[in-house]
């Protein structure tokens, strides 16, 4: 569920001054119905394809509101941003009906972390500036290390979202990026 976006204004803008300021807005990715956002996914330096990911609706799931996040109005998730990070509902056969928190937020630069279906995870930077073709950005940049080969280099955006996620293969000292994702545009309510 992750590899696939995994993935998605206020606390952060474009950054043309001021990039050495941490995110202040307490939420990773803005969750409110209708907010879209528009990606370039550039697979192994060649195909190139966009996709888009959009919130389109919310539920409650034992008295807490979560949202729901649809890729390319074919995949869904479950999201929600509480004080101490993002979390996905997880509908696994094995963890079915249970909540993971992956990306915590805010934290300190250096944390490292397991969630609880074995992903590895560490925060790299929590300003790091990033430009993709919306333009630059002050992002949080996490290392997602999952079971087998897969790493992930994702960056997020406090306020506006994922914008720019890099897929890697790694086996010993081969590494070879599969996928780059990055944010074309926006609309956030």
């Amino acid at each position: 569920m992750i590899s696939l976006l995994l993935a998605v204004v206020a606390g952060c803008s474009k950054s043309d001054d001021n990039q050495d300021q941490p995110p202040s807005t307490p939420s990773l990715i803005p969750l409110q119905i209708g907010n879209t956002w528009n990606y370039r996914s550039t697979m192994q330096d060649t195909v190139i394809t966009t996709h888009f990911n959009t919130v389109i609706g919310d539920t409650s799931i034992r008295d807490e509101e979560w949202f729901i996040m649809t890729y390319d109005n074919q995949l869904s998730v479950l999201l929600n941003n509480r004080s101490d990070g993002l979390w996905f509902w997880n509908n696994s056969k094995t963890t079915m009906g249970t909540s993971i928190l992956y990306y915590r937020y805010p934290v300190p630069a250096g944390t490292e972390y397991y969630t609880t279906d074995s992903v590895f995870v560490a925060v790299v930077s929590v300003n790091e500036s990033v430009t993709v073709p919306m333009g630059t950005f002050s992002c949080y940049h996490y290392t997602m290390k999952y079971p087998g080969n897969a790493v992930y280099q994702e960056y997020y955006c406090p306020g506006t979202g994922l914008v720019k996620l890099e897929k890697y293969y790694v086996d010993g000292s081969i590494i070879i990026l599969k996928d780059k994702v990055e944010l074309l545009s926006a609309v956030l309510y």
